[in-house]
Parts: C-alpha cells; structure tokens; sequence
C-alpha cells in the first residue's frame, strides 16, 4: 500500500496565499481547505456551484506552493518491511508505529520527529541476509518469486493443503505430512501430474503431495526447477530513496512545525 506522504505550508496561515475572491470564507479544517458560504450565497445555487468551481482550482495551487503542501512525496511500506524482513520490530518502535498504515491516524505528530530521525540513523547502519525464491527457467511467471523474501534462518510455512505442508528454511524445501518430513531437497524440482497433485523430485528423492502449491503457476506437466538466491542487502542502500524522502519530510516538519500527513 502506498500513500501520499506532505507536509502543509504556512502560507494561508500567514495570510500570503494567492488572492481569491471569497477567500474570507476558506477554512483550514485538519489539513484540508474547506469553503463555509453564507445561506445568502447559497441560495443562489448558479452563483454557488460558480465559486465552488473557483475554489477548488484556487486549492491546486493556494500559493506558491502545489496543493499547499510544503513537501510531498510517496513513501510506500519498503521500510516497515524490511524492519519485519530482519526481525527487529524491538529497535524500530516508532518507524512501525507511525508510519501509513491502514490501522491508525493519518498524521506523526512532531513530537516524534526527534525519535524517528534516530531510528532512521540506526536502520541505515543495518544489514538483512535472506534468501530470494526463484525458477532457473525463464518462464512467464518466474518473476513471481523474485519477490518472495524470507530472512535467513526464519522457517517459512509455503503453503499447505490437509495434512501436508510444505516449508522452506534458508535453501531447504520440506514436506511435512502429520509432523513427518516426507521430502527434503535443496534443489527442489515441481512438476504438477493432474488436478491437486503435485511431484516434488530432487535428483532420486521423490515425493507425491497435494500441498496447494498455486495452480496457476503450473500447468499439467509443466515441471520447474525451484531455488533459492542468498543476498545480502545494506539498507543504506536498499532504503536510500525511502529513508531520504522520510528525512525530507521530517525536515519539512521541523520548519513549518506542521505534522506530517498522508492520504
């Protein structure tokens, strides 16, 4: 999920926005402009529909700045990923809490702008190991798994049909049936035989399962050899452009002493 993360401007606080005819009427409510027209204005519903017109063109540029906003950006959820990725919710409270999620307020109050400026500082000194899931074959849905990360050491449940589940530890697959590893391979080749069934091989292992392994990444025969790529990232680098637009807002923040927003 990604949000349009800004900082509003003091313009219209100042009393310096740009000149609109009713602009005695404009409000600041939270951090959005609102029109209060008199019942006067408003009974002339031709003349009202006309200035609301005006108003919200005035609203994409108030002043010298876009929208009003000081700064924005689109800040996104790679950070709060990856502090989940190294399993370091602990050192990173408030990166987690208040940052854009579906589950709070949408502003940071400028009380944590001090915290979040060291949680930034000690994240970019830290380094993940993981390990990426990938097909050697170049097939249509091989990208799929480019983007599926796990930590190194982490035993990550796959997926699961019954009493079968299928996991994987670093570069290790396993399929486990009641609690017994029936299959284990590091070079994991699947091939689906028909409707729920799967073949898992690995050189002269072999195993049977119905673990729903997505069928629509296989058709009928259609056998792939599975793997997995271990990377370790810097998350100077992996974060740069996130960790500088957070900085940015942060010091956009600490100017106009406005909080920051998103929508």
């Amino acid at each position: 999920m990604s949000y349009i993360d800004y900082v509003r401007c003091n313009c219209f606080k100042e009393g310096i926005s740009k000149p609109f005819k009713y602009i005695k009427y404009v409000k600041l409510v939270g951090n959005y402009f609102e029109l209060e027209l008199p019942d006067e204005i408003k009974q002339d519903e031709a003349l009202a529909d006309k200035i609301y017109d005006e108003f919200y063109d005035w609203c994409d540029f108030p002043c010298e700045h876009e929208d009003g906003e000081y700064y924005s950006c689109k800040l996104g959820g790679k950070i709060q990923y990856y502090i989940y990725l190294m399993k370091a919710e602990t050192d990173f409270p408030t990166l987690l809490s208040q940052l854009p999620n579906l589950d709070h307020h949408t502003f940071i109050p400028t009380s944590y702008n001090a915290q979040l400026r060291a949680e930034i500082e000690e994240l970019m000194k830290r380094e993940v190991t993981c390990y990426n899931l990938v097909s050697k074959e170049p097939v249509e849905w091989g990208m799929y798994f480019q983007h599926y990360e796990v930590a190194e050491n982490v035993d990550e449940l796959l997926c699961e049909k019954g009493d079968e589940k299928l996991y994987s530890c670093n570069d290790v697959f396993r399929i486990e049936k009641n609690g017994e590893v029936i299959f284990r391979s590091s070079n994991l080749a699947v091939e689906r035989i028909i409707n729920r069934r799967f073949i898992f091989t690995d050189h002269d292992k072999r195993a049977e399962s119905t673990v729903f392994f997505d069928l629509n990444l296989f058709k009928k025969g259609n056998k792939q050899r599975l793997y997995y790529e271990k990377n370790t990232y810097s998350m100077k680098n992996k974060l740069q452009y996130d960790c500088e637009n957070l900085i940015n807002l942060l010091n956009a923040s600490d100017i106009t002493g406005n909080p920051i927003c998103w929508d």
